[in-house]
């Protein structure tokens, strides 16, 4: 190589023409009769594998890259589903938490007009047992005064029957 690198001054020096665009470098014609060393024939060819060898791995680079850059884009692509994604899930979420509050609420409602209608309804049973209480207090009293009035009718009764009687043996007597 060391060969190489002193020989390859002495050609770009003698070179006719660098063609920028394409890289080309072209070596100044050799005369017919001058026999190529070769040295130089290895050289040249070592330099052609060489060059082969770089765009090989120059064109396997682009074509990583290009892979690397169609894999971001499908992963940015995957991400950017998987935020929307997230996003509605969160939507749904926070709409099923409102529905879920609201739930509660009603809930809460239901169970406050439940415990005052549980409070009526103890209110009217104490009511009713009072009002049982008071009827059964008003039948006795009415029992009471039913036999009260038996027994008045009864003495009223054995004074008329009494009265009669004397009345009678009044009039027997007298007549």
């Amino acid at each position: 190589m060391p060969w190489l690198r002193k020989q390859m001054p002495n050609h770009v020096r003698h070179t006719a023409s660098i063609g920028p665009a394409d890289r080309v470098l072209h070596f100044p014609s050799v005369p017919a009769a001058a026999a190529i060393n070769e040295r130089e024939v290895a050289a040249l060819d070592l330099i052609s594998q060489a060059a082969d060898f770089i765009r090989s791995i120059e064109d396997h680079a682009a074509a990583t890259e290009l892979r690397a850059r169609s894999l971001s884009e499908d992963a940015i692509e995957k991400l950017r589903d998987a935020e929307d994604r997230i996003q509605s899930v969160e939507a749904e979420r926070d709409a099923l938490q409102i529905g879920m509050n609201e739930a509660n609420m009603r809930l809460q409602e239901v169970e406050k007009a439940h415990q005052r209608t549980e409070a009526r309804i103890a209110a009217a049973e104490a009511h009713l047992s009072a009002f049982e209480l008071r009827a059964g207090n008003a039948e006795a009293r009415a029992c009471k005064a039913e036999n009260v009035l038996i027994c008045i009718e009864d003495a009223i009764r054995s004074q008329l029957l009494g009265q009669r009687r004397e009345a009678s043996g009044n009039l027997a007597a007298v007549a």
